[in-house]
């Protein structure tokens, strides 16, 4: 797992870094199960693309408003999941139904952010 993520669009940048727990390693989307008439499990991946699922905290509120901009505009954005790593880009957007980011519990009004992010391959 990456200690260190960024988000890339234009000449902004957002770093962050994921919680360990409940992160979700990149998947597959668009996976199909299909169970024939006799039982037989067919598998299909109709998609090679990639899907993140990284829980964060300690999202500043300027941090928090770009990443809700690009979140509510459905932008394209640069994404590396590994900075340790930064020729490995992908191109993605922010897939989730609600705004991913809440502002954490015992913290000063509009102050740091915390949520999962669904990140999306495009």
């Amino acid at each position: 797992m990456a200690d260190k993520m960024k988000f890339v669009v234009s000449a902004t940048t957002v770093e962050f870094s994921p919680l360990a727990t409940g992160f979700d390693e990149p998947g597959r989307r668009l996976d199909v199960i299909y169970y024939a008439m006799d039982g037989t499990r067919y598998d299909y991946n109709l998609s090679k693309k990639k899907r993140w699922e990284v829980p964060v905290n300690n999202i500043s509120a300027a941090n928090y408003d770009t990443i809700y901009g690009w979140w509510d505009a459905r932008t394209d954005i640069t994404f590396t999941p590994d900075t340790d790593s930064p020729g490995t880009t992908y191109t993605v957007r922010l897939a989730n139904d609600t705004n991913p980011l809440r502002m954490m519990p015992g913290t000063t009004w509009d102050s740091k952010y915390e949520g999962t992010m669904i990140i999306e391959e495009v």
